[in-house]
């Protein structure tokens, strides 16, 4: 029985790390030299950064339909000052391109914070 149980976890330990899924969008290799214009910057310590990643960039990091479960930055070195009450927030959004304001999705899911 127990021979059965460890054949079927480690069946299932498997099949779990192969539905998981890494798509990098960018090289992911140059560092952002500023101290404004980073997921991480603290510069008026209480700034906010906004990225677009549009459907066509993830189809051709090889992604497919599906959630999105975990997001991630590459960090080169860590920011000078504290970071209190940092967020990460998703949406999703019918917008192409970011213009000089903020996007203010509607229902944004807070994944971090």
């Amino acid at each position: 029985m127990l021979r059965k149980l460890l054949l079927t976890s480690s069946f299932l330990a498997f099949a779990l790390q192969l539905s998981a899924q890494v798509y990098t969008i960018g090289t992911g290799t140059t560092p952002t030299t500023s101290t404004a214009i980073t997921p991480y910057g603290t510069l008026y310590e209480d700034g906010r950064n906004q990225y677009l990643v549009l459907a066509s960039e993830l189809l051709a990091a090889g992604t497919g339909p599906g959630t999105i479960t975990a997001l991630g930055f590459n960090v080169s070195s860590l920011p000078s000052l504290a970071m209190n009450s940092f967020t990460i927030k998703i949406a999703g959004t019918s917008a192409t391109a970011l213009g000089s304001t903020f996007l203010s999705p509607t229902n944004p899911t807070t994944v971090m914070g």
